[in-house]
């Protein structure tokens, strides 16, 4: 069993560590809006969300937060999204 102080403290971490992933989340939705002033699809964001970079093995996560976020930013009304004739997303400010 933990400790009172020892649950307070791990409380504690955990608020920070999900403040600090809330911070983040803002900022690039942020970069995700200045990125597209221009229109681009969801695999040309990476570098508004990421700061590392994108290999083999995590391209399809990488995409699938991608989509997420561009879809905040939708939901939020800062982007618009329009499919081409292929039926690809073309992400834009709105």
């Amino acid at each position: 069993l933990y400790s009172s102080a020892a649950s307070d403290v791990y409380k504690r971490q955990v608020h920070e560590r999900l403040t600090a992933l809330v911070d983040w989340h803002e900022v690039a939705l942020e970069n995700l809006y200045d990125l597209c002033q221009a229109p681009k699809r969801a695999v040309d964001v990476f570098p508004a969300i990421f700061k590392s970079t994108i290999t083999d093995m995590s391209f399809f996560p990488a995409t699938g937060e991608a989509i997420a976020h561009l879809h905040c930013a939708r939901e939020r009304r800062m982007l618009v999204a329009e499919p081409d004739d292929a039926g690809v997303l073309w992400w834009r400010q709105a």
